[in-house]
């Protein structure tokens, strides 16, 4: 009996808090982090190339909304945004992140925020809202499906076995807001060049 209650425990459906950790705990363990980034709102779409190595070095750049092309830097120091044609330095990591939120479609938000832990944007609001579980299989790779309806209805789409986020879909006053994300490369060299402005 002790053998079968074990058992059960072990193969027990996860709640949604211990999805988010153990997906926070996946993007914790990277060293370093590559990921391509589409977004969609309202018909118009925005891009986001991520670059990450720890502590803090990030870049996160692509075409805003409005097809131009938007940069951020951070080097663990210093911000900069590049919009509109020249560098601009920013407070800190967050602020630069905010300044291209809603420009780059939501795509340079959610895995800069999550990577860098910030309060703001990423996995940390989700550990406060309320979330649904489904389990669901997409071309033969099975996913989390979390879905919750406060503050505003959002749906996040969690790799089952990576445990990183590859979907969101939200309603943004009224928008549609869909962001895919490509698998990431964990771990891997990336070149101290595209962190230089």
């Amino acid at each position: 009996m002790l053998f079968y209650a074990a058992f059960l425990a072990l193969h027990a459906p996860l709640t949604a808090p211990e999805i988010l950790q153990r997906s926070q705990k996946a993007y914790d363990a990277a060293r370093t982090f590559e990921q391509n980034v589409t977004g969609e709102i309202g018909g118009s779409k925005g891009t986001a190339r991520i670059a990450f190595v720890r502590p803090g070095r990030l870049r996160v750049g692509g075409s805003t909304l409005f097809g131009r092309k938007y940069d951020l830097l951070a080097d663990g120091k210093s911000t900069w945004v590049l919009n509109g044609g020249s560098w601009n330095p920013v407070q800190n990591a967050e602020m630069g992140i905010a300044t291209i939120t809603g420009i780059s479609a939501m795509t340079g938000t959610f895995v800069p925020g999550t990577l860098l832990r910030l309060t703001s944007c990423g996995l940390f609001p989700e550990t406060g809202r309320s979330h649904t579980v489904k389990i669901e299989t997409v071309k033969g790779r099975k996913f989390y499906r979390l879905t919750s309806a406060k503050p505003f209805p959002e749906t996040l789409w969690i790799d089952a076995t990576t445990f990183f986020v590859a979907r969101t879909e939200a309603d943004l006053m009224g928008r549609k807001s869909v962001v895919t994300f490509a698998p990431p490369k964990v771990n891997g060299t990336i070149p101290a060049s595209r962190f230089q402005k």
